[in-house]
């Protein structure tokens, strides 16, 4: 389920697979040249979409689209960096690291299986339509980890600085869950430990912020 005029039009952009768009009939008037012809159209009226909404304040467009799911594991010619999420539970947590991914040009995200379902409407949502561009890949994150050969950086409050990484080098940035961190299992198969140094009395980094600060310097 896809709410809203933005992440809709996103939708229809990059061709996912959108089986049917409900929506008022001003929005219709106003976007019916942007739909493919294939895409199934129902027009409905304000309080109809209220309440199949699970936003707080409902817009005048929702669409059904078929999951994309990923099934071949891969990284793509350009994408030098990979994150790997280790039990991100958040919903928002996980859609805005989506979107920063996106915005840093990354293509690939892979999740342990104990993170957030990538199609949970609030992860839709927070991710401002960047999930229609970035593959997640749910997968044994211990395994995955093991196979990768390049290099991996968990994010830890204890590791070094972050400004002391080159820029442009391509390796896998792993971030933990939002209350325990990175699990130890997952901490032994990472080569280096990185920190954003503090300055601050904060006790901690929210994942999706420490996630983009990281990524704002090493991308």
């Amino acid at each position: 389920m896809i709410e809203g005029d933005k992440i809709v039009k996103e939708a229809i952009a990059t061709q996912y697979p959108i089986k049917l768009i409900a929506a008022t009939h001003s929005w219709l008037a106003t976007n019916e040249t942007l739909i493919p012809k294939h895409i199934t159209v129902v027009e409905t009226s304000e309080q109809e979409i209220e309440r199949a909404s699970n936003l707080q304040t409902p817009q005048p467009v929702i669409a059904i689209a078929q999951q994309r799911e990923i099934t071949k594991d891969h990284t793509k010619k350009n994408n030098k960096w990979i994150l790997a999420l280790d039990g991100i539970n958040d919903p928002g947590n996980l859609g805005t690291i989506i979107r920063s991914a996106d915005w840093f040009g990354l293509e690939l995200i892979y999740c342990s299986h104990d993170c957030v379902d990538v199609f949970n409407p609030k992860v839709i949502q927070a991710s401002m339509g960047s999930i229609f561009r970035v593959d997640i890949l749910y997968v044994d994150l211990k395994e995955t980890l093991k196979k990768v050969k390049e290099k991996k950086y968990a994010a830890s409050l204890q590791g070094n600085s972050i400004y002391t990484i080159k820029k442009n080098i391509s390796g896998v940035l792993v971030v933990g869950n939002e209350a325990n961190g990175i699990s130890q299992e997952i901490l032994s198969l990472c080569d280096e430990e990185i920190t954003i140094p503090k300055r601050g009395n904060a006790e901690s980094l929210n994942a999706a912020v420490a996630c983009s600060v990281i990524l704002s310097h090493v991308v």
